[in-house]
């Protein structure tokens, strides 16, 4: 019976192998930097930036390109927009330049983690699609009579759908680890 299990377990981690590889594969020089170009099949890419009073408004753009033979769906997947010590005057934005976008107000906190696609466009082969991130003066927040001058924070993470993991490998793997146990069950049967 401690064979069987033992089979079964080992036919299963061959049959994720490549699905786990590809998931801890994370690249911390994916970091967004404003005004730079990325290709969609390097992702994810992280974005985080703190304000503090006295920085001006302003707004960042990074751009990303498909050399990809089809379309993709590009989306960010967990952002936050901290305004409890600073808030941004007037607000801001983040949108794609041909997709969605969501525009927050002064002093809101979202917090969006989690959720898939929070804010998505698509791709064309051979095409680049602009994320754009506009924000106001970022000043001090008054609350019961008190001024709080710290910081606020905007952090964005974006993922694109590209197929990298071969999923008719995985399947094969699968299927051989399956006949290993079978036959394993066989000859001891025998």
């Amino acid at each position: 019976m401690r064979s069987v299990l033992r089979a079964t377990g080992l036919a299963a981690v061959m049959a994720l192998a490549p699905l786990v590889a590809s998931a801890a594969t994370l690249n911390p020089s994916n970091t967004l930097v404003s005004g730079g170009s990325y290709d969609i099949e390097n992702n994810p890419y992280y974005f985080g930036v703190s304000f503090t009073s006295g920085d001006t408004a302003g707004e960042y753009f990074f751009d990303f390109f498909n050399d990809n033979a089809g379309t993709s769906a590009l989306s960010i997947a967990v952002s936050t927009v901290n305004q409890l010590a600073l808030k941004f005057a007037g607000g801001g934005t983040i949108s794609w330049s041909g997709g969605e976008s969501m525009a927050f107000a002064e002093g809101d906190t979202i917090k969006k983690s989690g959720q898939t696609l929070m804010l998505q466009t698509v791709i064309e082969s051979g095409e680049t699609e602009r994320l754009t991130i506009a924000f106001g003066d970022p000043s001090a927040v008054s609350r019961f009579d008190k001024v709080f001058d710290g910081q606020a924070d905007i952090d964005l993470t974006v993922i694109a759908d590209v197929a990298a993991v071969p999923v008719p490998a995985a399947g094969f793997l699968l299927l051989s680890a399956l006949g290993g146990f079978a036959a394993l069950r066989r000859r001891k049967t025998v």
